[in-house]
């Protein structure tokens, strides 16, 4: 079945390659010579790309006391990553916002909100890059989509196998795919896409965080984003119930109670002034 299914993938020639610009973009940040010239011309050289970074540094979810106006600018304000974030998670939404399976909405309303609070528990911890954690939880459900998109009827199976035996959809995925799961469909499209390794990592381990008797870090943060936006109820990426708390992830963590609240409490105010993303997901 894994071959088969990784085979059908390959096939799918949406999915073949990332746009140019991004496919540029991911080059050009991960070489530490680069410039802030190098990447800003990279990016005015795409029109669409461009005025939407700006639309959404401008916004809310930013709050910057002055307007930003031109692209070097937002580049040396945010750095590169965040921006080829954002060029990615833009890309993500026009490839794979067209199921009728899911609430596309709400999903990415939960997508964002693991993303948002993946970055807010990387930088609790002061992991170095918390804008790795927030691409990761942007991206770590991108395997349900997958499916409900280019296999339908199979992920119809699953939904109804989930929702009849009272299942989690991974439960439910690997009955009906002898064993393979969203997390790790979604990491072969981050190798089929040439994402950094670190991120296609994330992706296939988000909901088994722990490898060789050792947690992974980025992998972790993301579990526990995941866990706090389904137990706040924020979207909804297909599981008709909540995982219990795994202490094991908290406890390596090491984030207090108070912090924990605080997260439950600030996300919620940070996904509203979030809509631009949302906004846009509509609209592609």
């Amino acid at each position: 079945m894994k071959i088969q299914l990784l085979e059908k993938i390959k096939t799918i020639k949406n999915l073949n390659m990332l746009p140019a610009v991004v496919s540029k973009l991911l080059q050009i940040t991960s070489n530490p010579k680069s410039s802030v010239q190098d990447v800003a011309k990279i990016v005015k050289n795409d029109f669409t790309l461009s005025a939407n970074i700006l639309k959404i540094v401008n916004s809310p979810f930013y709050g910057f006391p002055r307007k930003i106006v031109t692209v070097n600018d937002a580049l040396v304000i945010l750095g590169y990553t965040d921006i080829r974030n954002i060029a990615l998670s833009l890309t993500v939404f026009d490839k794979l916002g067209y199921t009728k399976l899911i609430n596309i909405n709400e999903f990415w309303r939960h997508s964002l909100g693991v993303a948002i609070t993946s970055k807010m528990l990387a930088e609790i911890i002061k992991y170095p890059k918390p804008d790795e954690a927030f691409i990761c939880g942007q991206l770590h459900d991108i395997g349900k989509l997958i499916l409900s998109e280019y296999f339908p009827e199979m992920f119809k199976k699953i939904i109804d196998l989930a929702n009849n035996e009272k299942l989690f959809i991974i439960e439910a995925e690997e009955k009906i795919l002898d064993g393979i799961n969203h997390a790790q469909i979604g990491s072969w499209i981050c190798e089929k896409w040439k994402l950094p390794p670190l991120i296609t990592r994330t992706v296939a381990m988000h909901h088994s965080p722990m490898i060789a008797g050792k947690f992974d870090e980025l992998s972790t943060i993301v579990n526990a984003a995941d866990f706090i936006i389904k137990d706040s109820e924020i979207g909804f990426s297909g599981d008709c119930k909540l995982p219990e708390v795994d202490a094991d992830v908290f406890e390596f963590l090491n984030i207090s109670d108070e912090k924990i609240d605080l997260i439950y409490n600030d996300v919620k105010l940070k996904i509203n002034q979030a809509e631009v993303f949302l906004n846009m997901i509509k609209n592609t």
